[in-house]
């Protein structure tokens, strides 16, 4: 064996899967020392003699808790929630305790599969009333703008109604559950 063909001293997955068991029995069977198995899978020396000490090809059932949620579970609280805005009000508890009492959950275990899909509570904003005509007011502004350069758009300070619409009244204290979003925000330095 070169240098070049040294087995790591620890593989990358720490579980052999049934087809790596399979080709380590096959290459035994074709005359393959331990070192060159476990070269050729990139796996190491130990596994390999684990395997064939092992004597079955199928792994063994893995320790641990089982999943309370199947993903089908998941989906449709996903679904659920996303199907309209008196849903995404809903606390984690109402959630628990209403629609999905069935499933015999809690709350936090909700909240913890919602977050695992990018789900948190956040504000409930109200955005402004957009009135007719401050809609064709934005779409001709629109479209007297839209072949500007990037230094044009550049040189002008934006604000967000929504955000200064919200700063400037109190909270109304409702809570919405959605997905994280993250924006992006082109800067010429």
């Amino acid at each position: 064996m070169n240098s070049s063909q040294i087995s790591p001293s620890t593989s990358q997955k720490k579980h052999l899967s049934r087809d790596q068991s399979l080709l380590i029995y096959g290459l035994r069977d074709a005359g393959k020392s331990h070192d060159e198995i476990a070269s050729q899978l990139k796996i190491s020396l130990c596994q390999v003699g684990h395997a064939l000490r092992r004597g079955k090809v199928t792994p063994r059932k893995r320790n641990g808790r089982l999943p309370i949620f199947s993903s089908d579970d998941v989906d449709e609280i996903e679904n659920f929630v996303r199907s309209s805005l008196m849903n995404r009000k809903m606390t984690y508890l109402e959630l628990a305790t209403g629609p999905f009492r069935y499933l015999g959950v809690s709350e936090r275990i909700i909240q913890s599969e919602l977050r695992k899909r990018g789900y948190r509570r956040h504000p409930a904003h109200k955005k402004p009333p957009v009135s007719e005509q401050t809609k064709t007011i934005r779409k001709e502004w629109a479209e007297a703008h839209v072949y500007w350069t990037v230094e044009s758009w550049i040189s002008i300070l934006w604000t967000d109604e929504t955000e200064t619409w919200v700063k400037d009244s109190e909270h109304s204290g409702e809570w919405i559950t959605r997905k994280n979003t993250t924006s992006t925000v082109l800067v010429k330095q």
